[in-house]
């Protein structure tokens, strides 16, 4: 890792000299690229991107009649078909279990003689070794990816990845806060004022994802017509050692949205404001925003635009605090204690849809608000309740009774969208 002339780390291949200059290099397929010098960081990062990609493509041009093998091709398919497309994800993230799992073990084959036996066999030794499902599952789907690009571009005729089997559960259950567990955690923050709790507040009543809130600007929020614009998210990776954080395009095309404000959003933006403008004059001196995230709606105590990390640190000492404190009241009261469950922050999201379905929201409206491309997803998310189910079979009655029917064609519509 290089180091500037202050010590701080400027990334892989990357340092700087005495006089001031800053140098790059790389190894790309094994074979290095001429050392890249300039006075601008900035540029001469982009200058080193640039000649990795030329020697990417100039070593799949040599390739002749030796085919790559796996190691060789990854690279360059990563580089050249996946990394300039990946929208607000981490590229070291998205790769990491393909890299770490699966080729060490298979990568020095040549393209042409991996079967998708190879694949399957490291399957079960990666469960051995102590790896996750997901992640295995994970690297899969990265593979498959990756040796769709190697048919395309004629290394092999069929894809071996296609037809491997990861076992383990299908649809883990995702974390939904129960209705008491909603109220503990709500009553908990109001009474101790922690920093996140407009935040918290808005997405168990927006559906959004972190890192929309975390890229929310005011400008996004239209208090006249009251709604809040989805356009982008505020995604935070470490590369090369380096903290980025950077906007890109909300996860899907239907990500892009708008929604609706409640009887309660308002109030709690109002308030988010005020928290804000109050902190800022206070900590007039140390406070971190930048010019770039100088309208953000949610901040860190200190300025810095919020991340994953940063909310789930403050989540898990949350739920500990509430869960000691019921610790403490069974012991005075002789109870049994009401522990609460690890909380992430995607499960306010799960919680949000869950909550729209038990108020009796329509389906169709929950997938806008939540920016889900289909419908199933969308049903996905209510995590199916009993107690509802069972009372809506109670309003049908008697299903073969045709004298409780109602013939309406956009009944009929709405079914044929959702078979």
């Amino acid at each position: 890792m290089g180091k500037d002339l202050n010590g701080k780390d400027l990334g892989k291949g990357i340092t700087q000299r005495k006089d001031g200059l800053y140098m790059a290099r790389a190894v790309v397929n094994k074979k290095k690229i001429p050392t890249i010098y300039g006075s601008n960081l900035k540029e001469l990062r982009k200058k080193l991107e640039s000649a990795k990609k030329e020697a990417l493509l100039d070593s799949v041009s040599n390739i002749v009649s030796e085919c790559p093998t796996l190691n060789e091709w990854f690279e360059t398919w990563f580089e050249i078909y996946k990394k300039p497309v990946l929208r607000g994800t981490n590229p070291n993230a998205y790769t990491r279990s393909a890299r770490n799992y699966f080729l060490p073990k298979i990568g020095d084959k040549k393209l042409n003689e991996i079967r998708p036996m190879h694949i399957q066999i490291c399957i079960p030794e990666l469960i051995e070794e102590g790896k996750g499902v997901k992640s295995i599952r994970d690297g899969v789907r990265v593979l498959k990816y990756c040796l769709d690009g190697a048919v395309g571009n004629g290394y092999i005729l069929t894809n071996p990845a296609l037809s491997i089997n990861v076992p383990g559960e299908d649809n883990p259950r995702r974390r939904v806060l129960s209705l008491d567990e909603q109220e503990i955690f709500i009553d908990f923050v109001k009474a101790n004022k922690r920093w996140f709790e407009e935040l918290y507040l808005i997405l168990l009543t927006t559906g959004l994802r972190i890192s929309e809130a975390a890229g929310l600007k005011w400008s996004d929020i239209d208090f006249q017509s009251k709604f809040i614009h989805v356009n982008k998210q505020l995604v935070t990776y470490y590369e090369d050692g380096h903290k980025t954080m950077k906007f890109c395009p909300p996860k899907t095309q239907n990500s892009c949205r708008c929604i609706p404000f409640f009887d309660e959003t308002k109030s709690i933006l109002i308030a988010q404001k005020s928290k804000i403008e109050k902190q800022r004059r206070i900590k007039k001196k140390v406070w971190r925003a930048s010019p770039e995230f100088d309208d953000l709606v949610f901040y860190t105590s200190l300025g810095s635009p919020i991340s994953r990390y940063s909310v789930s640190t403050d989540l898990d000492s949350i739920v500990k605090q509430i869960n000691l404190m019921a610790f403490e009241e069974s012991k005075r009261t002789g109870s049994l204690p009401y522990y609460i469950k690890h909380i992430n922050p995607h499960a306010f999201r799960h919680t949000f849809a869950t909550r729209a379905f038990e108020k009796g929201m329509s389906p169709r409206v929950v997938q806008e608000i939540m920016g889900h491309a289909n419908y199933g997803m969308t049903i996905s998310y209510t995590h199916v309740i009993e107690k509802a189910k069972t009372v809506e079979a109670q309003k049908v009655g008697n299903f073969l009774d045709n004298q409780t029917c109602v013939e309406d064609n956009n009944v009929y519509d709405e079914v044929l969208k959702i078979i």
